[in-house]
């Protein structure tokens, strides 16, 4: 037997091909039933915001999330249903999770596709696999369901706040961690990326200190690795 025999089999469904008519036929709306339980949370105990982002962070057991993302967490942890052959990809943000993402995404499919027409030469790995708090934070957490099994996803979650059905289950999950340091400064450059410059930006040193105190999405950043 060969290793391409005990290749998975899966298609390029993944998620664009069946998903973009998925995505034609759903209203994008944030989930509103936590967010009466939101409104009592925390808010973050800066005045800036290190990534400009429009919404607060909240402490939610123990954890800064974004506001939006929060919402996307609690509808997660209540209505997601894991299947036994399920692969989740988890990171810290910044820690290398698109790669991970092209490189478990180029292995499953490894006898799919040819090289000169292999999707990861069209496709951002973002696309061919898709991030759990972001479609539940944008009602569109039924497009998770139309994928086959397996199922690739990824989350920035730490693992304290995973639902119980992929704790409970037989399904995988892929961590990738950095130096916390290197994730810093990467932070650092593709917040200044997406704002236009570091003139949109708290500094560097505050920056730091917010990093150092836990006080970024996801973060703490040990506790996460830990977890």
């Amino acid at each position: 037997m060969t290793s391409n025999d005990c290749a998975p089999h899966v298609d390029f469904l993944v998620p664009y091909k069946i998903l973009q008519e998925a995505n034609s036929h759903l209203i994008e709306k944030p989930p509103e039933e936590h967010d009466a339980l939101i409104a009592t949370l925390p808010l973050e105990p800066f005045c800036e915001r290190p990534f400009g982002f429009d919404q607060p962070y909240r402490l939610y057991k123990g954890v800064w999330i974004y506001e939006l993302f929060l919402r996307g967490t609690l509808a997660m942890q209540q209505r997601f249903k894991s299947r036994p052959t399920d692969i989740f990809l988890a990171s810290i943000p910044k820690s290398g999770t698109t790669w991970l993402k092209a490189m478990i995404f180029a292995t499953l499919t490894r006898t799919n596709n040819s090289l000169d027409q292999h999707p990861l030469d069209t496709h951002n790995p973002h696309q061919c696999v898709p991030y759990m708090e972001v479609k539940f934070a944008t009602g569109r957490s039924q497009i998770l369901e139309v994928i086959p099994s397996p199922r690739v996803m990824n989350t920035h979650l730490p693992y304290s706040l995973l639902p119980n059905s992929i704790k409970e289950s037989s399904c995988r999950i892929v961590y990738v961690w950095r130096d916390p340091k290197d994730v810093l400064v990467s932070m650092w450059f593709f917040a200044q990326k997406i704002l236009g410059g570091a003139d949109k930006m708290v500094t560097f040193n505050q920056f730091y200190e917010f990093f150092c105190q836990g006080l970024n999405s996801y973060d703490p950043t040990w506790n996460h690795i830990l977890g």
